[in-house]
């Protein structure tokens, strides 16, 4: 088929920046692409946001999204608000658990269930199947339908195509006994999978080990906004300094980092502000409900960014030191470093030495100020070095900022995708 025959059906791009150097050209035919998977895709938070910015302008008549209803019907997902989903795209709910009840004292018990019973949903998209015609299947390892998605790519003989975010066999509800299970399946799904997207060049590494097959290194994106970069303002910043972090507090290790750093800023008159979708209760029960750490709804990624520029003069990259953790923070990649690095602020890293994200800053070096020891006395010193030099704040900020085009390029990460899953 000739170029001008896929772009007949390929839509315009988002225009880049004019200072951008890259530009995504399409050559070849996308294919008709089924998307199962427990993570929504709407314009709002965390993976749903990154999804949506790795989709938006895929050919709309292309692509059906078939998302779980455990998260997608959760307010913070945009659940109910059609003016955050992708334009002109057929989404279709897949009924999957209930949500309550993996955050009741039977989550354990209700997780080994829904994960043993995966592979069993995928009739449950037989109607959809049929009246779509998939040629591939796109599925992200989070929650239980990815299992679901590799059956039904099993069971047409289509390709799968695997984004893996996080360290799913380390960051589940199951019990000791059904992770055993757990581990064979996802390894057994990994292999299968024609393309395997991994979150960064350190998770494809060790998946590599671990299975020994290579994967595709897709970094989570930016937005399509302008990075920009604007120099340290604290003469003009009511609460300086003012540390921000933006995300959800996945365990205990993030829970007690942030905790620590709410102590070490109080030497410094300084405050936490946390962007998080959690309730004042949990962040009570995580013991964050300390006079110097405020609390805002999290945002969406048109909006973060701006408030994080204009709220923030540090930005917080907690990597927990929890061993129960370290699986996860070996492989898996923080999303939030791709909104960070477009703001144009500092960024403070604290996590062990062989996390992601020390190992991406490490590789990058002058980025962020970094602390690789589980050590107070370490945080003081780095955040009093960020308080008192004002020139090497925004030197770390503008060095970040350069950084994020280079490793976030939306264009760039969209081109991989593309190139990756084409017929």
């Amino acid at each position: 088929m000739s170029t001008e025959s896929v772009k007949s059906f390929i839509p315009a791009l988002s225009p880049l920046p004019d200072n951008a150097e890259e530009s995504l050209t399409l050559d070849f035919i996308l294919p008709r692409l089924l998307y199962i998977g427990d993570v929504p895709i709407t314009a709002t938070i965390s993976g749903a946001a990154l999804l949506y910015r790795l989709l938006e302008d895929y050919p709309s008549d292309r692509l059906v999204i078939a998302q779980g209803n455990i998260w997608s019907e959760q307010p913070e997902w945009g659940h109910g608000d059609s003016s955050k989903s992708l334009r002109n795209v057929r989404y279709e709910t897949l009924a999957v658990g209930r949500s309550r009840l993996l955050h009741s004292r039977f989550a354990k018990v209700y997780a080994a269930h829904l994960q043993l019973t995966a592979r069993l949903r995928a009739r449950t998209v037989n109607t959809l199947v049929k009246t779509f015609h998939p040629e591939a299947i796109l599925t992200v390892a989070h929650g239980f339908s990815w299992v679901t998605a590799a059956a039904v790519a099993e069971s047409l003989r289509i390709p799968l195509h695997l984004i893996v975010h996080d360290d799913w066999v380390s960051c589940n509800h199951l019990s000791n006994r059904m992770r055993e299970f757990g581990r064979t399946q996802f390894a057994k799904v990994y292999r299968q999978a024609k393309t395997r997207f991994c979150a960064s060049p350190y998770m494809a590494e060790e998946y590599e080990r671990r299975y020994g097959i290579n994967g595709t290194v897709l970094y989570p994106s930016q937005s399509t906004f302008t990075p920009v970069f604007e120099s340290s303002c604290d003469s003009e910043t009511q609460h300086f300094p003012t540390v921000s972090y933006a995300g959800t507090i996945n365990s205990g290790g993030y829970a007690q980092s942030i905790l620590n750093l709410a102590k070490v800023l109080e030497k410094f008159s300084g405050r936490v502000l946390l962007f998080s979708p959690h309730s004042k209760n949990e962040l009570a029960n995580f013991g964050l409900d300390r006079p110097n750490i405020v609390a805002h709804p999290l945002l969406d990624h048109h909006h973060l960014v701006e408030h994080l520029r204009k709220e923030s003069d540090v930005l917080f990259i907690p990597m927990s030191f929890e061993s129960s953790d370290n699986q996860n923070m070996r492989v898996a990649f923080p999303s939030k470093i791709t909104d960070y690095t477009a703001t144009g602020r500092p960024l403070l890293i604290w996590g062990p030495g062989y996390c992601s994200a020390v190992r991406w800053a490490l590789d990058n070096s002058g980025i962020a100020e970094v602390v690789y020891e589980n050590d107070l006395d370490l945080l003081s010193a780095a955040v009093d070095r960020l308080v008192s030099g004002r020139e090497y704040r925004n030197q770390l900020g503008e060095s970040a900022l350069t950084a994020g085009k280079e490793s976030f390029s939306n264009p760039a990460i969209r081109q991989v995708f593309y190139q990756s899953i084409k017929l």
